[in-house]
């Protein structure tokens, strides 16, 4: 082996060391901090929620491998006000441990409302003002499908509202096929997704289609305005 090549080795190894005893740390802990509001139009704050705080582990590459998920349970205070110590899972690179960097979610259920905050950062985060929910005070919903609808089919459309779950059934409708239709308009919709990716506001609203006939396929639509996009939409 030439002195040049032993060097190279030598190098190698001494940047693993260094590597391994640097990450071979503590466990490390990030604070995410921020303010619990009701919604967008009425900002009264959500007092004592429980929020859950959840992160995949890293995947792990060479062997031994290995990763670890975190959790972590934090609560409101009578302002809606919280901090959470949340400590990062763990991944491995070539057997050398280190802190994940998968975003983060956090859920709250209050106000008989599902609400989650996905893809947050994996680092020391203040959210500020955030909202258990965004409003839409009126939602038009369109339907298109690829197939023509037929009376013997049956519509079923849900969605969350601020008075609970609406669901409703539409039979005898003739919709011609690629057709754009309203459907629906459906009063105070809770849009409580919110992803931290586009910095957008979701609902989980979905339509499903009962046919007697064969399967049919139907596209997505979602209604959209300047500020709230629907993305979470299945129509199957």
């Amino acid at each position: 082996m030439n002195r040049t090549l032993l060097s190279s080795c030598l190098l190698v190894v001494l940047i693993l060391v260094i590597t391994f005893f640097s990450s071979c740390k503590k466990e490390k802990f990030i604070t995410i901090s921020g303010r619990l509001v009701l919604s967008s139009s009425n900002r009264v704050p959500v007092s004592n929620a429980q929020l859950e705080f959840y992160q995949r582990g890293s995947g792990g590459i060479g062997i031994p491998s290995s990763s670890g998920s975190s959790n972590l349970t934090a609560r409101t205070n009578a302002d809606g006000h919280f901090t959470a110590k949340f400590p990062l899972g763990q991944g491995q690179f070539i057997g050398i441990p280190f802190s994940s960097m998968m975003p983060i979610n956090m859920s709250v259920s209050s106000n008989n409302i599902d609400a989650s905050w996905q893809n947050l950062p994996a680092s020391d985060t203040s959210l500020g003002e955030i909202y258990l929910y965004k409003l839409v005070r009126q939602l038009v919903v369109q339907v298109s499908s690829n197939t023509a609808i037929l009376p013997s089919d049956t519509l079923i459309l849900n969605a969350s509202t601020t008075s609970g779950r609406f669901s409703k059934q539409y039979t005898n409708l003739s919709i011609p096929a690629t057709t754009l239709t309203v459907l629906d308009t459906i009063p105070n919709v809770v849009f409580s997704y919110f992803d931290g990716h586009d910095k957008t506001y979701a609902s989980p609203l979905y339509i499903r289609v009962l046919s007697k006939g064969s399967g049919s396929s139907f596209e997505r639509f979602p209604m959209q305005d300047e500020q709230i996009r629907l993305h979470r939409i299945y129509i199957y």
